[in-house]
């Protein structure tokens, strides 16, 4: 979890509370939140995994330690990335803390990497559908963008107080879908309009309208 927030809220907006809803039904999740771009806690939502009994670093590390994976910090304004056996990595997320931060593993391609646990994350949630990144009509002409390749499920793994290596937004205002399916993450969510003071530009390239994260 990252407790230092990079873009403080003024003192005289209040924190905006975030519904946490059970069984909410797709006609009541899209209008609700995603067409009016407000954050949702959707508890349950994934209880039947297989992987939220299974997915534990001491799993990681008895049958994929042999791998290796991408890790990123922030060294001095910039990222750094580095390629680590997972055994090692698992060894020090389980180690870290606050004063002792470890490195940041994201957006590793679970179809990719391990495509044999895809199976642990069913039964699929109703709120994942329909995912327009996988229409054919999007962006006709460009098969490379980095887009296409992103619309996969992926995974984030941080030891205690291992933040995002870099403060970002998703390319064509993707909505995101966080399912925690070990330990706990701190997140700092940011209303649409405060995007401008978020980005070092002189003037903003982010546009204000843009949809915040869906947990």
């Amino acid at each position: 979890p990252a407790r230092t927030s990079l873009c403080p809220r003024p003192a005289s907006r209040p924190s905006m509370r975030i519904d946490r809803r059970s069984n909410l039904s797709q006609k009541e999740f899209l209008p609700e939140y995603v067409l009016n771009n407000r954050p949702v806690i959707l508890t349950y939502a994934a209880a039947q995994w297989p992987a939220l009994k299974k997915w534990t670093p001491q799993f990681f590390k008895a049958f994929y330690g042999d791998r290796k994976v991408p890790v990123f910090e922030r060294k001095r304004a910039v990222s750094v990335k580095e390629s680590v056996f997972l055994r090692d990595y698992i060894d020090e997320i389980t180690s870290a803390n606050f004063s002792n931060r470890a490195k940041y593993l994201f957006s590793l391609k679970i179809p990719k990497v391990f495509p044999e646990l895809l199976s642990d994350l069913q039964p699929r949630p109703i709120y994942w559908d329909p995912n327009w990144l996988d229409s054919k009509y999007l962006l006709p002409g460009m098969p490379n963008f980095k887009l296409r390749n992103i619309t996969g499920l992926e995974m984030n793994m941080g030891g205690a107080g291992s933040p995002f290596p870099f403060l970002h937004y998703d390319d064509l205002w993707t909505q995101t879908f966080i399912t925690q399916v070990h330990g706990r993450k701190e997140w700092v969510l940011y209303e649409p309009d405060q995007l401008p003071t978020c980005t070092p530009a002189t003037k903003p390239k982010i546009s204000p309208r843009s949809p915040r994260k869906k947990i």
